[in-house]
Order: C-alpha cells, then sequence, then structure tokens
C-alpha cells in the first residue's frame, strides 16, 4: 500500500517513512485486500481503484534482467500508472516487498551506454531515446502481451 501511495503523494524530506503516507491511506480503496497484496489480486485492486494502472516487474539475478509479472491493459488511460518491483523475501519465498520503481528509465538504462534521459516501454522493456520513437513503438507492442527480449552472454557467442 504504501509504494502506491509514495507516487501518488510525494514527500519532501524522508521519502522512505511512512508517517509521511499513513495519513492519506484512505484514498485507496482497500476492501477484501491483504498485504502484502498477490499479484492475482491486483486486477481487482486497480478495479476497485480506476484512477490507477499497476506496471510490476521482478529482478531476474540469475540473468542480470528484469521479467514483467503484471502489467495492466489500462496502463495508458489512468490518471496514475505506477510501476512497481517485487524484492523477494530469501527467508520465506512465499512473501515478497513492492518498491516503487520512480524512474524505470533509470533502473533498466545499464543495458545501455547512452547517458542522455531515455524511455522505456512498458510492455516490453525496450529502452528508446526520443519519447516520439516510444510512442510510435507502443502502438504496436502494446498490442500484444508483455514479452521480454533476452540476449546472449557475449562470452558464449
Amino acid at each position: 500500500m504504501w509504494s502506491i501511495l509514495a507516487p501518488l503523494h510525494s514527500a519532501r524530506d524522508h521519502r522512505y517513512r511512512i508517517q509521511n503516507y499513513a495519513k492519506y491511506a484512505s484514498e485507496l480503496n482497500l476492501d477484501g485486500s491483504i498485504f502484502p497484496l498477490p499479484i492475482k489480486d491486483i486486477p481487482r485492486f486497480e478495479r476497485q481503484n480506476p484512477n490507477i494502472a499497476i506496471h510490476c516487474m521482478v529482478v531476474d539475478s540469475k540473468d542480470n534482467s528484469f521479467s514483467i509479472l503484471y502489467l495492466s491493459p489500462h496502463v495508458h488511460k489512468p490518471q496514475h500508472t505506477i510501476t512497481l518491483l517485487i524484492l523477494d523475501n530469501e527467508r520465506d519465498p512465499q512473501k515478497h516487498h513492492y518498491v516503487y520503481a520512480k524512474h524505470l528509465s533509470r533502473l533498466i538504462d545499464h543495458r545501455s551506454k547512452n547517458t542522455k534521459r531515455s524511455h522505456v516501454c512498458l510492455n516490453c522493456l525496450q529502452v528508446f531515446s526520443a519519447e516520439h520513437v516510444l510512442e510510435k513503438h507502443e502502438r504496436c507492442c502494446l498490442v500484444h502481451s508483455p514479452q521480454q527480449i533476452a540476449f546472449p552472454e557475449p562470452d558464449k557467442c
């Protein structure tokens, strides 16, 4: 819940403190929700909060990449699109923790040597150098379900 409230009500200082967001908790419709919210329950959360679309990813430490676990079918329509990154609990694999990914391009742009601002497709995590190129790409990409491109390791070629 806090990972959802953080982008909706950005705090100036101490962004990591729950007390900055607790006063806004009543703004979300959380009827029947348990936390941490299972991924299968994200569509229900979105129906209860129609102005929020969730984009959920997980780190694949083995491949040093990211995988899309959930992408809202309405990701380009609501007022707020929130990208969440799931961190697994090593002690209990059944539990996980969501963190808000404020700048998706900073998170996954390590694959590129480009130092300028980049734009990321939420559906395939492809990085583009210009926003108009991303918009053109998304018209075709969003027709398909979320996907990911995997490249071989350089030393294995």
